[in-house]
């Protein structure tokens, strides 16, 4: 079966989102041109029909960078970095059958949030500390037990 599901969110900084897969456990595979995923196109969901209408049927598989889970063994399957329709950013994409459940799950669902959350706190924290850094201000990342990230941003003494 073939559940290709594109994931919502525009990814704009590349970086950014290789250290928020680090922070999640993950492997960001840069430059790996295709993602591991049933490898055929079964026209068996939703989700699937969509990409195939949008991106062709021929694109499934293939994307500009990969991310695997930290546990990621063998053919496991993977998420694909591909370029946003618009060409402005990247988008995650995944297979989310069979051993791409594993992976939803590694990435707290089908939408990923650990690594949109991730990548949100990294880019709030750049920016704060682009924009303060200069005024005197340092700022730092904690995440509570509840999974809550803060970012704090503190004036030197």
């Amino acid at each position: 079966m073939s559940h290709i599901r594109e994931t919502s969110v525009v990814y704009r900084d590349l970086d950014s989102l290789e250290e928020a897969v680090k922070e999640c456990g993950g492997q960001f595979m840069r430059n790996q041109k295709t993602y591991n995923w049933f490898e055929r196109f079964v026209n068996d969901s939703t989700t699937g029909r969509q990409f195939a209408k949008e991106r062709g049927v021929g694109a499934m598989g293939h994307c500009e960078h990969a991310i695997r889970s930290g546990n990621h063994v063998g053919r496991d399957y993977e998420i694909g970095v591909i370029k946003a329709l618009d060409g402005d950013g990247y988008k995650l994409v995944l297979d989310d059958w069979g051993s791409g459940r594993k992976l939803a799950q590694a990435f707290g669902g089908k939408e990923l949030p650990l690594i949109k959350q991730n990548y949100a706190a990294i880019l709030a924290e750049k920016q704060a500390r682009k924009k303060l850094a200069r005024q005197g201000f340092t700022t730092s990342r904690e995440t509570l037990s509840s999974g809550v990230i803060r970012v704090h941003v503190r004036r030197r003494s």
